[in-house]
């Protein structure tokens, strides 16, 4: 979990990538068991070929990557496999089964677009998106024009080359 991300409660499976800024409500679910469905049971209680008790399946276990900015209302549950774009906004109750663009509005069961489809214009959204402003040390985010991203932008073309940044590293792919 990146820096200044937080999740008030819920279920976090492993390899579960999460960016920076991210905030995430009550009883969220991210990422979900498997089960093989092709033995005798699908409890993982009885012994492997290896004598080992099976948790999940490895073949299908897939990685969770959450972006950066991404607001995740209570109850939401992201199945195995989602990657959630940076900026994003899952509505409250949601049940995600696809991959969610960034700065994309979605919600329902089966999560879907809502909305404008996205927070901000699309060029806005492409614009944010290459500052990477996640990047950007808490410190002199507070001293900038935040209250808008349009500010913010024009903040940026005047000041952000000064910017010292602090890469996120991921471990598994782009977010």
């Amino acid at each position: 979990m990146g820096r200044y991300s937080y999740i008030n409660s819920g279920f976090i499976r492993r390899a579960v990538e999460i960016g920076r800024y991210c905030s995430i409500g009550r009883n969220v679910t991210i990422g979900t068991g498997t089960h093989d469905i092709r033995g005798l049971t699908t409890s993982p209680v009885l012994p492997t070929p290896r004598n080992l008790t099976k948790y999940a399946d490895e073949k299908r276990k897939k990685t969770v990557v959450i972006g950066h900015d991404v607001w995740i209302g209570d109850q939401v549950i992201v199945l195995n496999g989602v990657t959630i774009g940076t900026g994003a906004v899952i509505a409250a109750g949601s049940i995600v089964t696809k991959n969610v663009p960034p700065y994309a509005i979605v919600g329902g069961n089966y999560a879907k677009p809502i909305g404008p489809g996205t927070r901000f214009p699309q060029h806005i959204c492409d614009r944010l998106l290459e500052t990477k402003w996640w990047e950007i040390p808490l410190a002199l985010l507070r001293e900038t024009e935040t209250d808008s991203p349009e500010k913010f932008l024009a903040w940026y073309e005047k000041n952000g080359h000064l910017a010292k940044r602090e890469p996120f590293l991921s471990r598994s792919r782009k977010v």
